[in-house]
């Protein structure tokens, strides 16, 4: 009889807990940052019409929440307070449209907006990441925020501008991939978010080479299967865990040992119908080139550096537009391997910043994407 009447007072702790953690930035820019909201006297800072909304856009939040069970406002706090290094399960809600700020907003956009970013005025800016399996038909949807990311574009007014000026013609000589390379068809996924073939699904579609500067360290791994997470160190994470091999590498330079960290949750790649996805779990920045991605204007593909912010997905490796390049025969092509992208963690690289080059760059990725060419000639 009694958890009759304690299960609403610990259902209300739950969502005060997570009302705390409105999204703040006090800088004005586009975050993944969250903190605890200050609460009312930090309203008082803003203006009425400022005030007005954020209350409105809590009082909707707090109005779904309470319809939530116990053990998802649980799960709900643990991946909100550990800032997507637990992404959790699914939490579905009925697909609604609420009034905010004078717009539409469907539940998914609320929560993206006061748990990660409140710039997001529309679903069609996000994108639902691989782990999620919440979408029920046109009926219910998952309102887990770290389920979601929102878009890379290379247009300046929805995304920084990509860096140019960079060459990666300094990439070591070998080939990551040879032409006996397994390969793993596009079209054997479907868009459901699940993998349609059990055959293709233990085939390698990337290998992994992870790079301290000029140095090599740990083994080649191998992504099998449709997602492949590389993290620092997540206890309870499946994927490369890159401090297990740091130790390989005793005495790294000091920038080196300051960057190891700022890995954090690192990234994930998703091997979808369209090529595959990078998105930015960490809480850093991280800097793409990929022979794929375009340039800035006037710039060639071999010379262009990304900056993907924390909560950002980019499709970092086209089908198409590989195709498209490798018939068109672009000078790029002769100047690394058209099957590979770099990422580099938190440090950029390029004529905007110190290190010129990738291999001064203190912990970075090669991405080499095992594919079948020939069929695509």
């Amino acid at each position: 009889m009694w958890r009759k009447f304690m299960l609403p007072i610990h259902k209300q702790k739950r969502i005060e807990r997570l009302l705390r953690w409105r999204v703040c930035d006090a800088d004005g820019d586009a975050t993944d940052t969250v903190r605890p909201d200050r609460g009312a006297g930090a309203e008082a800072d803003r203006s009425p019409a400022s005030a007005n909304g954020e209350a409105a856009e809590r009082t909707l939040v707090r109005s779904v929440l309470n319809t939530l069970e116990l053990d998802a406002l649980k799960m709900l706090c643990e991946v909100i307070e550990s800032r997507g290094d637990a992404l959790g399960s699914c939490v579905t809600v009925p697909k609604n449209e609420y009034v905010l700020r004078s717009k539409s907003a469907t539940p998914v956009v609320l929560f993206c907006r006061y748990f990660r970013w409140p710039e997001v005025d529309c679903q069609s800016r996000l994108r639902r990441l691989f782990v999620c399996h919440g979408a029920s038909g046109d009926c219910h949807d998952c309102i887990n925020p770290y389920h979601w990311s929102r878009v890379y574009s290379q247009v300046p007014e929805s995304s920084p501008p990509p860096v140019s000026g960079t060459k990666l013609s300094s990439l070591p000589a070998e080939r990551c991939l040879s032409g006996e390379s397994e390969t793993v068809v596009p079209e054997s996924l479907t868009t459901g978010g699940t993998y349609s073939s059990c055959d293709d699904s233990q085939r390698t579609w990337c290998r992994l080479l992870y790079r301290e500067r000029k140095r090599r360290v740990g083994p080649d791994w191998h992504a099998r299967g449709p997602v492949q997470n590389v993290f620092y160190n997540l206890p309870h994470e499946d994927g490369v865990a890159l401090s297990d091999v740091c130790g390989q590498h005793p005495n790294p330079e000091p920038d080196v040992r300051k960057t190891r960290p700022q890995i954090g949750a690192g990234l994930s790649l998703s091997l979808e119908p369209s090529g595959v996805w990078l998105y930015n779990r960490s809480q850093k920045p991280l800097f793409v080139s990929s022979p794929t991605l375009d340039p800035p204007e006037g710039s060639p593909a071999s010379e262009a550096v990304h900056k993907l912010p924390p909560g950002y997905s980019v499709l970092v490796f086209s089908w198409t537009e590989y195709q498209a390049r490798r018939r068109s025969g672009d000078a790029h092509h002769e100047l690394r391997d058209p099957r590979t992208a770099v990422v580099s963690f938190a440090k950029g690289w390029g004529a905007a910043y110190k290190r010129r080059t990738l291999l001064e760059c203190p912990c970075h990725l090669e991405l080499c994407f095992t594919l079948p060419i020939d069929g695509w000639r």
